[in-house]
Parts: structure tokens; sequence; C-alpha cells
């Protein structure tokens, strides 16, 4: 027959070491959710640490290149001036002083649209800026016609479609993304041939075709035409950044547009560029 008092005492053990039990894996969750707690606030700083030092280093990085861009600016605006005027002066009718001071002026043009550039893709990083300004894009493809030297111009087959072609955004900016796929163009292909620039209304949209000569763009490389400082196997005696292209499809994307190469093969490259219009 069993003992009552040792039944119950056997009983109240068992609660006891239950409880103690209990207490014990509530205690150790309480740490391991503590320790847990204290490691996500350590990486969550760290973190905030590593954000804030890369914003400072951008933050350095823009004033530096603001910096050095001015610094070249009035220099080679000072260079192109004096090109110029030994351009329209009596020796510059002499044909070794015309082919010095047209190096002179392309390499000026070059270190300009190369700074240009720079800014740019800095800038472009915080967006697209106010769309405040309604323009004429005929009127901005007609500035880009002395985009260069007369004899890169000269190269030049522009087809404008009749009509009016409105956008609204920051013309500058547009100008700079139909510029550098010109200028693009103009540089891969051979002195001798031209570059074709098309240009329509499409429905609601602009459309702008430049095709040129030269060698086809190799299949391996044409997923990277579009990333920035991307150069390639064929750009090494071509002067650029490597920004061109980068820019004009990033421009052309934050307005609601963009930038893609349609075809390169042995007759050409085509490259096209589309924009919203503005229908007010």
């Amino acid at each position: 027959m069993k003992n009552p008092a040792l039944s119950e005492s056997a009983t109240q053990l068992a609660q006891f070491a239950a409880l103690g039990l209990l207490n014990f894996a509530v205690a150790s969750h309480s740490r391991q959710s503590e320790l847990t707690l204290k490691e996500e606030q350590k990486r969550a700083f760290n973190l905030m640490r590593v954000a804030k030092e890369a914003l400072e280093d951008k933050v350095r990085q823009r004033e530096f290149v603001a910096i050095v861009s001015h610094e070249f600016r009035t220099p080679l605006a000072i260079i192109d001036a004096v090109a110029h005027a030994l351009e329209l002066s009596p020796s510059g009718q002499d044909d070794r002083v015309k082919s010095s001071v047209e190096k002179i002026r392309r390499a000026d043009r070059r270190l300009s649209s190369l700074i240009e550039n720079i800014l740019l893709d800095d800038a472009l990083d915080i967006g697209p800026g106010p769309v405040t300004q309604r323009f004429d894009l005929w009127d901005a493809i007609e500035s880009i016609r002395s985009i260069g030297l007369p004899d890169e111009n000269a190269r030049l087959n522009i087809t404008l479609a009749p009509g009016e072609a409105w956008c609204r955004g920051d013309q500058t900016r547009v100008e700079v993304a139909i510029r550098n796929l010109i200028q693009n163009a103009l540089k891969y292909s051979p002195l001798n041939t031209m570059v074709d620039v098309q240009c329509a209304v499409i429905e609601d949209s602009f459309s702008m075709l430049v095709s040129n000569k030269g060698q086809p763009i190799p299949e391996s490389e044409k997923n990277s035409l579009f990333e920035r400082y991307f150069r390639g196997s064929g750009s090494s005696k071509v002067p650029g950044s490597g920004l061109g292209l980068h820019i004009s499809r990033t421009i052309a994307r934050q307005y609601g547009g963009d930038v893609v190469l349609l075809s390169s093969d042995e007759e050409a490259t085509l490259f096209r560029l589309m924009l919203p219009l503005d229908a007010d």
C-alpha cells in the first residue's frame, strides 16, 4: 500500500523540477534573445557607419570633380579662343597652321566633352531634376549640327520629319543625350563615310535612328554597351571615357524613353533613341 505523504512529496518534487526547468528554459531563451538583439544592433550600427562613410566619400568625390572640372574649363576656353583667333588670322591660311589649329580644337572639344559627361554622370545619380521646360526637339537637333569641327559636321546626314515635336524636360540634358549618340557614331565610323540621323514622330513619341558604317559590335559586348565606363575591344585607338552611351540611355529613361542598339553587322550599326512627346 502506497504512503500518501510520500506520493504527495514526489508529486511536489516533480512539479518543482518542472518549474525549475521551465524557468531555466525561459531564462536561456531570454538570454539568447538578448544576445541576438545586441548582435542585430551592432550590425545595424556598422551598416549605418559604412553608409555614412560612403556618403561622405561621395560628397568629397563630387566636390573634387567640381573643382577639377572648373579648373580645366577656364584654360580650355582660352585655348579654344586662341586657336579660333589663329584660324582667322592671315597665318591661319597656311595649310600647316590649319592642320595644327584643327588638332588643337579637336583635342579641346574632346576634353570639354569629357568634363561635361563626368559632371553630368554624377548629377544624374540624383535624378532628372525639375521638369518644367517645354521645347521643340527640332530646335535641339538643329543646335547639334555644330557639335564638332566642319569636317565632322559635313559627315552628318540629318533628316527631320515635318511637323512639330515638343518635349518637356531639361533641354540641355536631352541635347547631351542626342549629341553623345551622334558623336559615338562619328567616332566609330571611317572618316570617309556618312553618319545618317533620321528623326521622326511616331504616334506620341520622338524617334531618332543613328546609323554608321564601320566594324560591327561583337555579340559578346552588346549587353555591356550601356554600362558606365565600358570600353569595347575596338575602342583602344578611339578617344573616349565610356560614359557617352550610358549617359544617353540614363537621360532618356529618366524622361520615360530609352536608347537601344537595334542591330550591328557588316552593313551598319544602328541605334535608336525614343522620347515621349508633350501633347500640351
